[in-house]
């Protein structure tokens, strides 16, 4: 799953503007003021519209990453569920998700979309796909641009989403900083026998800084 960050790719200023007012078009059953609390992101499905951080979301896609077991052929308990995000003031693509913890519900937003070349060793040398493996054995930190991040967890996951019909294969490697900072490292099955890569900055968001607007058709 080829996932973008930022402005949708080859898309011209009147196509940005006909795909906000397109979006805007599609609120529908706007939850009045006084009980949008009793809603939050686990009620969120394709279509739904959000605000946080200033800004007001359009539900794009929602995929779900089932945690399974290293051979991919049994499912787990543990999910994450993803939104794509399509901002109605800039028609930016962005990515939230949540999932539940010993009970505890966590949300992230994502901040920044990585390449292995802004990520270094304990030692200052460059790393790849290459090196994870090892880098998850040892337990070891690596770096993005000065700033610490320690080995937090690695896991296997079956990957579904709205927009698609067929299941992919995902591993995750999760790395966090002090500042609630995550970096994440998806390696996807290409089919061509070798992996693709998509790395990812994250940061923790407060569930209740999230309104639900509308919970769409």
């Amino acid at each position: 799953m080829k996932k973008h960050f930022g402005k949708p790719k080859n898309t011209g200023l009147d196509n940005l503007q006909h795909q906000r007012l397109r979006a805007i078009r599609q609120i529908d059953q706007v939850i009045d003021k006084q009980n949008r609390p009793n809603f939050s992101v686990k009620d969120l499905k394709q279509g739904s519209i959000i605000s946080f951080g200033g800004q007001t979301f359009l539900v794009k896609v929602v995929a779900i990453y089932q945690e399974s077991n290293s051979s991919f052929t049994k499912k787990k308990k543990y999910c994450s569920t993803e939104f794509t995000l399509f901002c109605l003031e800039n028609a930016e693509v962005s990515y939230l998700e949540w999932a539940e913890e010993d009970g505890k519900l966590e949300v992230f937003y994502t901040t920044a979309e990585l390449s292995f070349h802004a990520i270094q060793d304990e030692v200052g040398s460059g790393v790849d796909e290459d090196d994870l493996d090892q880098i998850v054995d040892d337990g070891d930190s690596i770096f993005v641009n000065g700033q610490k991040f320690k080995y937090d967890d690695d896991w296997p996951a079956i990957y579904s989403a709205s927009d698609q019909e067929v299941e992919e294969t995902v591993y995750l490697y999760e790395f966090k900083a002090k500042d609630g900072t995550y970096l994440t490292m998806e390696e996807w099955d290409s089919g061509s026998g070798e992996e693709d890569y998509q790395l990812w900055l994250s940061k923790e968001t407060d569930p209740f800084s999230i309104e639900i607007i509308s919970l769409g058709a």
